[in-house]
């Protein structure tokens, strides 16, 4: 009887202990994200100028992107993301400078959005950051695309000399994109343990979003064929969110980036550890 009994107290504890759910208290997402967001400070984006990219001058990047003045120029260079963290001066030493400006977070959107480029790691206020390298606009009705830089080297002058409108072909084409979508990790390590977590903790997301199976992978070799890659590898359970309510959740939460597979490709996904305090205090439930 006494045995039965003690097998049964296990059991109950041990279902407890595993049930899915959130190990923060209820109604604590929502005060801790609404009070960091008040005191964090403006997210700033660089952009590559000169070189490779569409932009020759900072005063391109102000015509194209509509800004209010043109941002400042710095120089940096190029880093990858291991190892992290690093000297930052150490790691520098010959390399080769590059140009950037920097953008809010917005402008960055709609200026990815609308040009083809890549993405690539520099330093930037002291930390390793993604920088967006733009090559040329991205056009409809299948017009050809063509670069910035080699418009103003026809034009044989140094300096942005565009007229107002020159940019016209960038608002037509965010008017008709796709809405992008970012994975988030759910269970393992991350701090959300079910979907219904990363709703709550992002009270602007308007219902429970999906939850789907993948595998971890690598940036190389690219594209890679995705059935072939993840043979015997263990799943992760992700879920995805906008680009906005994506960098929210950086913003608000420490955490790591992984490759995975996501709608077919190899992208980035964030991995939310546990909240950042700046500004709050994070409660938790037991």
């Amino acid at each position: 009887m006494a045995g039965d009994l003690r097998r049964a107290m296990a059991k109950a504890k041990f279902e407890r202990q595993n049930a899915p759910r959130s190990k923060w208290a209820p109604g604590s997402w929502g005060p801790a994200a609404a009070a960091y967001n008040a005191t964090k400070p403006e997210v700033r984006c660089p952009v590559i100028i000169g070189g490779d990219s569409m932009f020759q001058t900072p005063e391109d990047l102000r015509d194209f992107c509509q800004l209010p003045s043109v941002p400042p120029l710095t120089q940096t260079a190029e880093t990858t993301r291991f190892p992290f963290p690093c000297d930052q001066e150490q790691d520098q030493e010959g390399k080769e400078a590059l140009n950037i400006a920097d953008v809010n977070r917005q402008q960055c959107f709609d200026l990815e959005d609308s040009t083809e480029g890549v993405s690539l790691i520099v330093w930037f206020q002291g930390e390793k950051r993604r920088a967006w390298l733009p090559k040329s606009r991205k056009m409809t009705g299948g017009l050809q695309q063509t670069t910035a830089k080699a418009e103003l080297e026809q034009r044989n002058t140094p300096q942005s000399k565009r007229a107002p409108g020159y940019w016209t072909s960038s608002p037509a084409y965010r008017a008709t994109r796709p809405e992008a979508r970012y994975p988030v990790i759910i269970g393992g390590d991350s701090m959300f343990r079910t979907p219904e977590d990363l709703r709550n903790f992002c009270q602007f997301i308007p219902s429970v979003p999906p939850l789907t199976q993948t595998t971890q992978t690598t940036l190389l070799p690219f594209p890679g064929d995705q059935e072939q890659d993840q043979k015997g590898k263990e799943t992760l359970n992700i879920t995805h969110v906008d680009r906005e309510q994506c960098f929210d959740l950086e913003d608000c939460t420490e955490g790591v980036s992984l490759i995975v597979w996501f709608q077919g490709k190899k992208r980035w996904a964030w991995l939310p550890k546990s909240p950042k305090t700046e500004g709050s205090a994070m409660s938790s439930g037991n």
